[in-house]
């Protein structure tokens, strides 16, 4: 205990101290890549390398190496913690009680990479339609209008929805990875007991289950080579919602694929000037700065600074403070904003 409050202590010190010289604006120059590139090693160095410590390149850029693996920090109070902190196996490493590496978790986020079940079509992973039903609304109270997650046009989505939730085994695939991240996000809203009611099942077992379908649904629409609008919808709705249980990295590295799809489909270019209509430019927004801020805050929680390179290159505006009755497909120009609340303000 006298150690942990010791440690606790060097810690508080080291942040008020870094604190206070971002305050007075003393940051220490970055090594450009190039440079960094550059650097050789001595075989002395090598040599005295080994887990648990610290390759310092600068106050702000810090390299954690342990074993074969690696973490590299940049956000700037963090790096600068991490660098006065000698004792580095103290700070990072687990207790010896505990086992190196956790077990894996069923909900890895590297699933939508599976290979396709050719015995076994996605939509046999579909959940019977009164549960489908009880799903989607829960999707549309609990999660679409309040969780920072509203990609959908419910007054046009839902017919894809409702259409889906009838005939799954005629849905189309990206529409059945639409349905499958519905009603996983609608179940991860859900405590268990709640769950086990709606859905009568466990609730660890139904998640497992959509999971599965969704990842099918993305691997035998060969997503990664032949992307959609509405895939790419699903993928945000699903990583936005498997964080919940995943806190792992692979979310944020999974976010960085999705802006890569984003920009092969163009999102960071304004759709209209790439003769879309009104109505289907302000979803494209939607999904972008969705992907954006996802991207800026997921990693800020591995300790790297948010920067602002994928604003620079995009010309694509925010979206609308308005509510989904406001906009129509058929529309010729987009609606004034609204000043009062509307679902987007979580967005």
């Amino acid at each position: 205990m006298e150690n942990m409050t010791s440690r606790i202590s060097s810690l508080e010190k080291s942040l008020a101290k870094a604190t206070e010289e971002e305050g007075r604006g003393r940051s220490a120059p970055r090594i450009p890549f190039s440079d960094a590139s550059n650097t050789t090693t001595s075989p002395s160095s090598v040599a005295g390398t080994h887990s648990g410590k610290l390759n310092e390149r600068s106050n702000e850029d810090i390299l954690v190496q342990k074993g074969s693996s690696s973490h590299y920090f940049n956000e700037i109070l963090l790096s600068r913690i991490i660098g006065e902190e000698r004792n580095i196996e103290s700070v990072l490493t687990s207790p010896p009680t505990e086992p190196p590496y956790p077990p894996a978790s069923p909900f890895n986020a590297l699933g939508i990479l599976s290979s396709p079940f050719l015995s076994q079509a996605p939509f046999s992973f579909h959940p019977l339609t009164p549960v489908a039903v009880k799903l989607w609304n829960i999707y549309t109270n609990n999660v679409e209008s309040c969780t920072g997650t509203k990609m959908l046009h419910l007054p046009t989505d839902e017919f894809k929805v409702y259409s889906t939730i009838i005939e799954p085994q005629t849905g189309s695939l990206e529409d059945l990875a639409l349905c499958f991240a519905i009603y996983f996000a609608a179940t991860v809203s859900l405590d268990d007991l709640e769950a086990e009611a709606a859905l009568g099942q466990d609730k660890r077992t139904h998640l497992l289950r959509l999971k599965v379908g969704l990842e099918q649904a993305f691997a035998q629409g060969d997503f990664l080579d032949r992307p959609t609008l509405t895939g790419l919808r699903s993928l945000a709705i699903y990583l936005s919602a498997l964080r919940v249980h995943n806190r792992g990295k692979g979310i944020w590295i999974l976010n960085g694929l999705a802006i890569r799809i984003a920009q092969s489909l163009g999102l960071h270019r304004d759709g209209e000037r790439l003769g879309l209509s009104p109505f289907q430019s302000e979803m494209r927004h939607r999904l972008w700065w969705h992907f954006l801020s996802r991207d800026g805050r997921a990693g800020e929680d591995y300790g790297l600074e948010n920067t602002s390179d994928l604003l620079l290159m995009s010309n694509v505006s925010l979206p609308l403070n308005v509510d989904d009755a406001d906009l129509y497909p058929d529309m010729d120009e987009l609606p004034t904003e609204k000043k009062g609340w509307t679902a987007m303000m979580f967005s």
